[in-house]
C-alpha cells in the first residue's frame, strides 16, 4: 500500500468537518463540466502519484505481472491477517476523504458518496495492479477483496446516516520506543490494532444520560510476526478482543469537533477482554 498517499489523505481528511456540507450552505461556483474536470484531475494526480512512487520505490514494471494467494487470517500467514484488515481500513478512510472533498466542491451528497467509493477503490486497485509487476509483492486476490469491502463499507455508512451515527471503524497505533522500532502508522502491524466501535451516542434513548460517553469495541491485532523466520521460536499471536471504552470524541465535543477520533483510537481508553487464538 502507498504509505505516502495514505498518510497525506488521512492528515487532510482529519482536518475536514465531520459531516457533509449542507446544500443550503454551498455556493456552487462550478458548473458540471468544471466539476468533472476537477474530479478527473484529482484522480489522475492521485493515480499518477501512485505509479511514480511505485516505479521509484517498489520496482513497478520491472517484470511480467504475477499474482499470489496470501490466504487470510491463518497463523502461518505473513501478518496473521492484520494486513488484510489494513487494506479494508485504508480503502475505507481514503474513500471518506475523497467523499468530503467532493462535498466541499459542491457535489450533491449521493453523487459525492458514489464518487468517493469509486475513487478510493480505483486508487487501491491501481496499487494492487502495480504490485503485480513488482518482484517484491504481486497481485493479491485477498487484498483486492478487502479493498472492495472497505470501499463498500464506507459507502454503506454514507447512505445510512443512522448507521453512521452508531458505528466507527478505527485504527489504534502505539509505536514502540526501541531504537530499531519503525514508525509507520500504515503498515506497522506490530503496533497497530483495528476495531469496530458501537457508540451509545448513536441511540436516541441513551443521549440524555452519561451512558452516551460509552461504546463497545470489537477489535483484532497480531503480534510478533515482524522479523519471524521459520525455525525461530514461534511467538506469533492473533488476538480478538471485545472492550468497553470511552467515546473520546464525544467527551471533547464541547471544546473541539474534529473527525480524528472517529477514525483513530486513543490507547488506554478502554477495558478489553481478549481471546488469543495461538
Amino acid at each position: 500500500m502507498s504509505r505516502l498517499l495514505t498518510i497525506i489523505l488521512m492528515l487532510a481528511f482529519l482536518l475536514l468537518p465531520t459531516s457533509g456540507v449542507a446544500e443550503d450552505q454551498i455556493e456552487i461556483s462550478l458548473d458540471k463540466a468544471e466539476l468533472r474536470r476537477k474530479t478527473l484531475l484529482l484522480n489522475t494526480a492521485v493515480g499518477g502519484g501512485i505509479l511514480v512512487w511505485g516505479v521509484a520505490n517498489w520496482d513497478y514494471f520491472q517484470q511480467r505481472p504475477k499474482s499470489s494467494s496470501e490466504d487470510w487470517f491463518g497463523h502461518a500467514t505473513k501478518e496473521g491477517g492484520a494486513d488484510k484488515i489494513g487494506h479494508f481500513y485504508t480503502t475505507y478512510i481514503i474513500g471518506r476523504a475523497f467523499r468530503q472533498v467532493y462535498l466541499n466542491w459542491g457535489y450533491e451528497k449521493e453523487k459525492a458518496e458514489r464518487l468517493g467509493a469509486f475513487s478510493s477503490l480505483g486508487a487501491m486497485t491501481l496499487m494492487e495492479v502495480g504490485d503485480s509487476f513488482s518482484s517484491d509483492y504481486g497481485f493479491s486476490y485477498e487484498d483486492m477483496l478487502m479493498n472492495l469491502a472497505g470501499a463498500g463499507f464506507g459507502y454503506l455508512l454514507s447512505v445510512y446516516p443512522d448507521l453512521e451515527r452508531k458505528l466507527d471503524l478505527r485504527a489504534e497505533y502505539l509505536p514502540g520506543f526501541n531504537a530499531d522500532d519503525k514508525i509507520d502508522i500504515v503498515t506497522d502491524y506490530e503496533h497497530l490494532k483495528f476495531l469496530l466501535a458501537l457508540k451509545a451516542e448513536g441511540f436516541d434513548f441513551l443521549t440524555s444520560s452519561w451512558l452516551k460517553y460509552l461504546e463497545l469495541h470489537l477489535g483484532y491485532y497480531t503480534r510478533n510476526y515482524d522479523g519471524y523466520h521459520p525455525g525461530d521460536p514461534d511467538r506469533r499471536e492473533r488476538i480478538l478482543y471485545a472492550g468497553l471504552g470511552l467515546n473520546v470524541g464525544k467527551l471533547l465535543e464541547r471544546w473541539v469537533t474534529v473527525p480524528v477520533f472517529d477514525y483513530l483510537q486513543l490507547p488506554y481508553t478502554y477495558l478489553p477482554l481478549e481471546k488469543n487464538f495461538d
